[in-house]
């Protein structure tokens, strides 16, 4: 008996003490689940940046990329101190604890392996727009709106607006209404007006009958005209500008060939006068584009004028006489113009004198497809128009995008099944031009494509329409393969002899679209390239008007341009000839304009009149020239200098140049460049001397170059 006891007892001490050993190794939980100390685990947190929303960040995802939990236990994350306001922070505020389930902490049980990703609570976006309106001045009176809308965003739920500060103005002007405003917390009514990104878009503020005048207010230079505006010729002014839109998206009326306006520029050429621009498309055409101006005032509308301020060639000057005051509602502008003093918004209107029955309007001649070596080499230079320009581009990008989901869902199938998506935007435009020209006719009659849901792509099935169709269908097209591009209406007006008056009558009205180009602004684009249908016939938009000079004959060329390739260039028509010859006369013209080098010439037209036997008659005829010129830019190549390095040995260390853009079969001949042999750091400076031609020439004037420079390194 004893020996059994002693059994049992020796027994139990063995299970003692590995029941000991087992508590030492492994710990037991609250379920009596064994737990091996330091298990390992790896836990990864993602980054993570939301917008400020007012509450505390409490929710964090987690993945575990290897090991496991085990059973009962559960993962707690938390930070040290509280995420709440706009702002970047530490992954170090992570705080990781590991909980079993009787709410012990048993962390230090794990061996943890922590990915952890970084926090940022971005800005909250606001945009806040304030009202308009007219007051009728008297002396010593303040003035002030003091009303606003958010045009978009919202302020957070935790937060409310609580002051708004409005400029007031006691005199006569048009005035932007500025204000801005102070968020807060309801709780604390701490100012946390920090946490949002608010854009101001200002209405504005008309004060009297103005008449103002000042200088370089809009980015112009030198003293601006005269301004004036009287709110009573407003009242009752008809339509008549709006006809080329009255039909954009219904079947219309005939439109009659009474003159809109008068239209008279300095030289030769056409032009599209611009009233209003498309934002959102609606299923039945474009709403009224937003309005955004940069910040600095500067406005959207002169980028592209800034940037062709150096080519005066392009520059013009007209002069639009409207028939009537009534028969105007809104200022017609080019579509780049350089005088917009006046202006309320970013899409082309303007406040001007409605009194008058004349303005003058100046702008530049630029065409995207055929000017697209021109636009490779502008930019913006001057800071003001750069900041400009990149807070406008935000703007841009946040409301010409959209197209609602269904349109979309279709026309990508079109995109796709045409192949439209070419990866840069020429040849894209490219691309849908030459689409429209070979599946599409233009027609302007009995459509009916406006009866349907969504008519532009309804359009994609009749495959006919006039300008507002096309130009509406590239607009979609564009935004979808991520090109911001709004539509444009105005008129398009043309003058063949400079100084002579053309009538512009409804059939002028026409709508083009605009592309948003970064750096550089919007571009115009023309859709309506289709050919017309057969029955379809289209009267001229522009009349000659009456003479103001007694001319017979009018003698010009055109204007031709490229960048330098060796070859020459010369003119593709010898000449223009206006007018009616007497009987029996016959007109003589020689044009033997040509160049090859980078430079610029009158391209001049030598002529005749002759009579019957040969006799020159030329002093018969009151003549008007005009000639244009031939021009050849300079070609851009780079030159580039390697980065290098040496061990130090006491020998000459040298380079090879990097060229890129020379023409084909013109060589570098000679350059010069520094050789190095003591210890240290160089810059690899190189000079081009020459560059010829196929016969041994010198064409480095014709050459634009840009260096770039590498380093060479010697230790």
């Amino acid at each position: 008996m004893k020996k059994l006891h002693k059994l049992i007892i020796t027994f139990m001490s063995i299970i003692a003490f590995c029941s000991i050993t087992v508590a030492v190794l492994f710990g037991l939980n609250a379920t009596g689940i064994l737990r091996f100390l330091q298990t390992s685990i790896s836990i990864k947190i993602d980054d993570i940046n939301q917008e400020y929303d007012g509450t505390p960040l409490d929710d964090f995802e987690y993945t575990i990329t290897n090991g496991y939990l085990l059973s009962g236990d559960t993962l707690q994350i938390s930070t040290s101190e509280e995420v709440l306001n706009a702002g970047e922070y530490s992954n170090e505020i992570y705080e990781i604890r590991i909980i079993n389930s009787a709410g012990n902490d048993v962390t230090s049980s794990y061996n943890l392996s922590l990915d952890l990703g970084d926090i940022t609570i971005e800005k909250r976006e606001l945009i806040l727009r304030s009202d308009s309106d007219m007051f009728p001045y008297e002396d010593g009176e303040e003035y002030s709106v003091e009303t606003f809308t958010i045009a978009k965003g919202s302020v957070a739920n935790t937060d409310y607006i609580s002051e708004t500060i409005f400029d007031s103005y006691d005199q006569e002007g048009v005035f932007d209404n500025y204000f801005s405003v102070v968020i807060r917390n309801l709780e604390s009514n701490e100012d946390v007006t920090y946490n949002y990104d608010i854009y101001y878009e200002y209405g504005y503020i008309i004060i009297g009958q103005i008449n103002i005048s000042g200088g370089g207010g809009s980015g112009g230079e030198g003293d601006l005209p005269k301004v004036e505006y009287d709110p009573n010729q407003v009242d009752g002014a008809s339509d008549t500008l709006n006809a080329a839109q009255s039909s954009q998206y219904g079947p219309g009326g005939e439109k009659t060939f009474e003159t809109v306006f008068e239209y008279s520029a300095n030289k030769k050429g056409g032009t599209f006068l611009s009233i209003n621009a498309g934002g959102d498309y609606n299923k039945k055409g474009f709403d009224k584009a937003p309005v955004y101006i940069p910040k600095n005032g500067i406005y959207p509308q002169n980028f592209m004028s800034e940037l062709l301020k150096d080519y005066p060639d392009r520059k013009f000057e007209a002069t639009i006489t409207y028939v009537s005051i009534k028969s105007r509602t809104v200022d017609l502008i080019p579509e780049y113009p350089i005088l917009t003093y006046g202006q309320v918004s970013d899409t082309y209107a303007v406040a001007s004198d409605l009194r008058s029955k004349t303005i003058t309007v100046e702008g530049y001649y630029f065409d995207y497809v055929t000017d697209i070596n021109l636009l490779n080499k502008l930019s913006l230079k001057d800071p003001k128009y750069i900041e400009a320009e990149k807070d406008y581009r935000k703007h841009v990008y946040e409301n010409y995008l959209d197209v609602p989901d269904s349109t979309k869902k279709e026309l990508e199938k079109l995109i796709r099944q045409e192949g439209f998506d070419k990866g840069n935007l020429y040849d894209t435009v490219v691309a849908i031009q030459n689409y429209f020209k070979r599946d599409y006719f233009y027609n302007y009659k009995g459509l009916t494509d406006y009866l349907a849901d969504d008519i532009l792509l309804e359009f994609t099935k009749t495959k006919e329409g006039d300008c507002s169709r096309f130009s509406g269908m590239g607009t979609l097209l564009l935004r979808i393969m991520g090109y911001p591009t709004r539509t444009l209406g105005g008129f398009g007006a043309s003058a063949k002899i400079p100084y002579k008056k053309y009538l512009v009558n409804p059939w002028g009205g026409h709508q083009i679209c605009e592309t948003y180009i970064d750096g550089i602004g919007w571009v115009g684009l023309e859709f309506t390239v289709a050919p017309l249908k057969e029955g379809v016939t289209y009267p001229p938009p522009v009349t000659e008007g009456a003479d103001d000079e007694d001319i017979d004959l009018y003698i010009g060329s055109n204007d031709y341009y490229k960048e330098y390739d060796g070859k020459p260039l010369t003119s593709e028509v010898p000449y223009i000839l206006e007018g009616e010859l007497k009987p029996g006369h016959q007109f003589i013209g020689v044009n033997n304009n040509s160049i090859t080098d980078a430079t610029s010439i009158e391209n001049t037209v030598d002529y005749m009149v002759v009579d019957s036997n040969f006799n020159d008659v030329t002093s018969q005829y009151k003549i008007r020239e005009d000639f244009g010129k031939l021009q050849i830019d300079k070609k851009e190549i780079t030159v580039e200098t390697p980065d290098l390095k040496f061990e130090y040995d006491g020998t000459e260390k040298t380079f090879d140049l990097g060229v890129t853009g020379l023409v084909p079969g013109h060589k570098i001949r000679s350059w010069s460049g520094d050789a190095f042999t003591e210890k240290g750091t160089y810059v690899a400076i190189a000079l081009i001397n020459e560059i010829v031609d196929e016969n041994g020439n010198n064409v480095k004037s014709n050459y634009r170059i840009i260096y770039k420079y590498g380093h060479v390194v010697i230790k």
